[in-house]
């Protein structure tokens, strides 16, 4: 699980276990349509957490709302859906490696500026 575009992946699409756990329902059941509510009866979450989370996804083009108010699984690439099948693989085989992912989320983007310019001792 040493992949960067599942480390990308996890860290920019998914930011949250909720939304882990969000595409993981929605990519197991890809040829179900779900409403809001369903997702969040599903999760056991909150309706506007399922509903910002799927706007986040449609951002990014993991899902597409079929019709209004069902969405589902509809990755925009093969290569998006070839890495959420890697991370719900890689969840699968070790569950708190994806979630120390989720935790450390991305990289500071100051940080890695200014250790472009850090001397380096030879």
């Amino acid at each position: 699980m040493s992949s960067e575009q599942v480390v990308h992946f996890v860290q920019t699409y998914l930011g949250s276990v909720w939304a882990l756990k969000l595409m993981l329902v929605l990519r197991d059941n890809a040829a179900h349509a779900w409403s809001v509510s369903a997702l969040n009866a599903e999760l056991r979450a909150s309706i506007p957490l399922v509903a910002g989370l799927l706007s986040r996804f449609q951002r990014f083009g993991l899902v597409a709302e079929c019709e209004p108010g069902a969405w589902a699984w509809c990755p925009a690439s093969p290569e998006l859906a070839d890495t959420a099948a890697e991370v719900a693989e890689a969840y699968a085989l070790s569950p708190v490696r994806i979630i120390e992912l989720i935790a450390a989320g991305p990289a500071d983007p100051i940080i890695l500026f200014a250790d472009a310019f850090r001397l380096r001792k030879d």
